[in-house]
């Protein structure tokens, strides 16, 4: 792992691509959308994996039947204004991700080896439930899984060069990298916000700066 005392700027292109981002849930993706939309300016390949099929996110009992859909929706055009088409949804059962481990690690070698990543990104084992355990099959998946030849028929061994995660719902302890969003890339993420709802006023709540984007490079 790299450690630095202080934070450093991230600079995407030094990085390369094509980039695939993990995320938990499907609105997850807003705290990395700086380094997203920077890629894709950059002309950068990126691709999102959805873990979780947000079944639990309604907030009126009327939304229990088609708060999968709607949220699948909602999240085609948020990732649209990010520039992002190439989005897979795996639909794990929503706060219940750590009773798919083998699952969910199965689909992500698939979806991975796929799109052949040179960078990945993945959500801090230091958020909440959902977040951990996808963080540990992230983490699991890209170290130990995606470079060895094992399981053939979910495709060719892949090594992903670097490796970075960051956080939603906190603000990510002992960070390598930082992201400071320019004005315009500001104001796409309050539309996202408004897109993905009530991610704003949480943010808000619990303090978290989403002027500024965080990261710890684990590779």
């Amino acid at each position: 792992m790299l450690l630095f005392n202080k934070p450093k700027k991230l600079y995407i292109e030094n990085l390369g691509g094509p980039i695939s981002v993990v995320v938990p849930h499907d609105d997850d993706i807003i705290g990395c959308v700086g380094a997203v939309y920077d890629a894709r300016l950059n002309r950068i390949p990126v691709s999102v994996i959805v873990m979780t099929n947000g079944e639990l996110g309604y907030l009126d009992v009327n939304q229990k039947d088609t708060i999968v859909k709607d949220r699948e929706d909602n999240a085609k055009v948020a990732y649209n204004l990010l520039g992002v088409d190439d989005v897979v949804f795996l639909g794990f059962p929503d706060t219940k991700l750590d009773n798919y481990k083998s699952e969910a690690s199965l689909k992500l070698i698939e979806e991975l080896r796929k799109r052949e990543p040179k960078t990945a990104f993945f959500t801090t084992e230091e958020d909440h439930l959902d977040h951990q355990s996808a963080y540990k099959i992230s983490r699991h998946v890209i170290f130990t899984q995606m470079g060895y030849p094992n399981v053939p028929d979910l495709g060719q061994p892949v090594e992903v060069e670097n490796v970075l995660e960051y956080g939603v719902w906190n603000k990510l302890k002992k960070p390598t990298h930082y992201f400071k969003l320019p004005e315009e890339i500001q104001r796409l993420k309050e539309e996202l916000l408004e897109v993905f709802g009530d991610q704003k006023k949480v943010l808000e709540k619990l303090g978290i700066d989403f002027k500024i984007e965080k990261f710890k490079k684990l590779h």
